[in-house]
């Protein structure tokens, strides 16, 4: 009876092992052109370096982002995606960040901001007081006359805006802590086998203030990898300094190429490319000529 079931204990453990061998062999399977195409993605919105004091947070600069990403697995031997996509932090953001850093640096920024917001929000609340007396005493409703109303409403928005950033500023407390972060509010379009654009809103992407083209992961409100697309696997072995690769960038709509990508061969020299920006945008994903993933472009350099 014992050697039957330590017979029966050896052969279930000889099908478990066959089974994750299998496994694991479909999961390192190199990706297929296709596969390649339908993993690219575009990454669009807004990134903005924002103060952070006491819980409240201001934003100080905002940029918009357009570029490229890539569906990836968080692990290589499981589908993993989950929404997740690759890309970089974007190559413009604002340049005066590394002035800011340290609190010294902070609070007499805040200081001198609070002032010259003040100085504008006085010009602005004179220059509307002037345009609501003018729109009040003029008696001709001309074509002159409606253009400076349209510019008096414009005007009261400005206003109001800055009043809200005034007070903001007002209150924050320049003895407690101050620090910035970097806020990115995206959204991911891809397009599908029939080259229909496809948009998923994805949350905010709240990180330390970092240096140009660091690997950043987003991801998206409904926490799953979309139909038809192809999630990425970064396997844990490393690969030569000099080899081949075939970049995939996202295209404008409007051609005829297959889901709107671009596939570029170029060649990879100790983690710098050969390629021309406009064939390897910033995220774009790299990969060997066998298919496997190497990462993603961030200017010259291709990083993980």
């Amino acid at each position: 009876m014992r050697r039957r079931w330590l017979c029966r204990l050896g052969a279930a453990a000889a099908v478990l092992a066959l089974g994750a061998g299998g496994w694991l062999g479909v999961r390192m399977l190199p990706a297929t052109e296709a596969d390649m195409r339908s993993a690219a993605c575009l990454v669009r919105g807004r990134q903005s370096l924002c103060l952070v004091a006491a819980g409240d947070t201001l934003p100080l600069q905002t940029d918009t982002v357009e570029q490229q990403g890539v569906w990836i697995n968080r692990h290589w031997w499981w589908p993993s995606c989950d929404g997740r996509v690759l890309t970089v932090k974007p190559a413009h953001s604002p340049r005066t960040a590394a002035s800011w850093r340290g609190a010294a640096n902070l609070r007499r920024w805040v200081e001198a901001r609070r002032d010259s917001m003040a100085a504008l929000l006085g010009r602005k609340e004179t220059e509307r007081k002037e345009l609501a007396y003018y729109l009040r005493s003029h008696g001709v409703r001309d074509e002159g006359y409606t253009h400076i109303a349209v510019y008096a409403a414009g005007q009261r928005r400005e206003t109001d805006s800055l009043r809200n950033v005034c007070r903001r500023l007002a209150r924050v407390d320049t003895r407690g802590r101050l620090r910035l972060v970097e806020r990115g509010d995206y959204t991911v379009t891809w397009f599908d086998g029939d080259g229909r654009p496809q948009q998923v809103s994805c949350h905010p992407a709240v990180t330390k203030v970092g240096r140009r083209g660091e690997s950043l992961i987003i991801r998206t409100r409904r926490f799953m990898k979309p139909w038809g697309v192809y999630a990425v696997r970064n396997t844990p072995w490393l690969a030569p300094a000099h080899r081949r690769i075939i970049v995939v960038t996202v295209v404008p709509a409007g051609t005829r190429l297959p889901r709107h990508t671009l596939l570029t061969e170029g060649r990879l020299d100790r983690g710098r490319h050969d390629l021309p920006r406009l064939f390897a945008a910033d995220g774009s994903a790299a990969f060997t000529r066998h298919g496997r993933f190497i990462g993603v472009v961030a200017g010259r350099q291709v990083g993980d």
